[in-house]
């Protein structure tokens, strides 16, 4: 009898982009990382009810009998009391993704040090402060976790594509960075990442609407992966900006770093824009609000 809720992924895995559940009685598949779907997507926020209408669409056209659906706005799901229908579902959708090769990183490369002696050079080069020292003691031990080639190839286009390819790729890292949470051999947690989108934004400069989007991603890259404070000029800078969203966009993201203060809420607070006046409204509370890396970051040996 198969286990209750016991989940199963592997390297080249037959329900790759999806997760297999076996229920005492029934099977289910689940999604969450949206990302991997998004070029099939009408948005790049799309989620688990997007997901579901693509999967409908598939499931009519190839007449797959007996599944169900049961998403949520953060996760996709369809049920079947056989797993035959939801397997044939997932090989759908993962040529609808690209296939596994397109997302699947090379091996991980081990770190020169331990993940203890990792994680005091990231806070005291990255985190808590701008320790040179530390920085580059970090970078020359924890090498960047490997990319997958659609991840290589939207950091190749974010350096040398076109406006529209830079435009393209910077949504997508977005989405990416707001699907994910936080792992130590991700692309999205490592300063090396955050550097090469730095560097675009130092070039995109007179580009509103790709540096809006970098901007808008390493907001989620604080968020969720890594409160790297390297990036509190960029989000100051967006606190003079003509544009009202991008004036919000600096908010969230020297509240995700930590480095919020009352006298930028306070000059928010009396802006023009109605929306960032709200919005300095809802996140004063965080002004002095010094962020805590143990808060987001387990423990992992």
């Amino acid at each position: 009898m198969p286990k209750k809720n016991s989940r199963r992924q592997s390297a080249k895995d037959d329900c790759f982009p999806c997760q297999l559940v076996e229920h005492d009685d029934t099977f289910s598949v689940i999604l969450t990382k949206f990302n991997l779907l998004e070029d099939r997507l009408p948005e790049p926020d799309a989620g688990g009810y997007a997901v579901e209408k693509l999967a409908r669409r598939l499931v009519r056209a190839n007449k797959l009998k007996g599944i169900r659906f049961d998403s949520e706005a953060s996760m996709f799901c369809a049920y079947a009391d056989e797993k035959a229908p939801l397997l044939a579902l997932c090989s759908l959708l993962r040529e609808q993704s690209g296939g596994q090769d397109q997302h699947q990183p090379a091996a991980v490369q081990k770190p020169k040090i331990s993940h203890k002696a990792a994680r005091k050079l990231l806070q005291k080069g990255f985190l808590d402060s701008l320790n040179g020292k530390a920085q580059k003691e970090y970078l020359s031990k924890v090498p960047p976790p490997p990319l997958s080639r659609q991840q290589a190839e939207l950091m190749r286009l974010l350096r040398e594509g076109s406006d529209a390819e830079k435009l393209k790729a910077a949504r997508k890292i977005n989405s990416e960075a707001r699907n994910l949470v936080r792992s130590v051999d991700h692309y999205l947690s490592h300063p090396d990442t955050v550097t090469r989108m730095l560097a675009c934004c130092d070039n995109e400069k007179n580009d509103s609407a790709t540096y809006r989007e970098i901007i808008w991603a390493l907001v989620f890259i604080c968020n969720r992966h890594l409160p790297d404070r390297r990036i509190a000029p960029y989000f100051e800078s967006c606190l003079e900006s003509s544009d009202a969203q991008t004036r919000i966009l600096g908010l969230w993201g020297l509240k995700n770093i930590g480095l919020l203060t009352e006298k930028m809420v306070q000059a928010l607070l009396e802006d023009k824009s109605k929306k960032v006046r709200d919005e300095a409204e809802r996140y004063a509370d965080w002004a002095g609000y010094a962020r805590d890396f143990e808060y987001w970051a387990e423990e992992e040996e």
